[in-house]
């Protein structure tokens, strides 16, 4: 499985429900990453961890002098995880996985039943 390394959590902060947000992030240019993606969380204080993009932070005006050289992102994972997410190393996981195939065709499905 091939990987891609994004970048190193400097802090967290968690949206109850939703995931959460790793800061710094991925550089707005070339984020190399996309809402669905799969990432796993490797080193910190804990085994590798894997989780889902839920969103990626785009703040200010596209090419101003107020958008941020970065973007965070938020990413589902297991909501006690804090302490062994810092320090951390962000890598976005390429496919091969069946979970990650049938979960994006669950998503789809329960989409259009709705």
């Amino acid at each position: 499985m091939a990987a891609r390394w994004l970048f190193r959590v400097f802090d967290a902060f968690n949206v109850r429900g939703r995931g959460w947000v790793l800061v710094p992030g991925v550089p707005r240019d070339d984020p190399g990453v996309a809402v669905g993606d799969r990432v796993e969380l490797r080193g910190g204080k804990g085994p590798a961890r894997t989780g889902v993009v839920r969103g990626i932070g785009a703040f200010g005006k596209r090419g101003g002098d107020a958008a941020p050289d970065v973007m965070p992102l938020l990413v589902e994972l297991d909501p006690t995880d804090k302490p062994q997410i810092l320090g951390a190393e962000v890598w976005r996981v390429e496919g091969g996985d069946d979970d990650s195939d049938d979960s994006d065709d669950s998503d789809d499905d329960d989409g259009e039943a709705a």
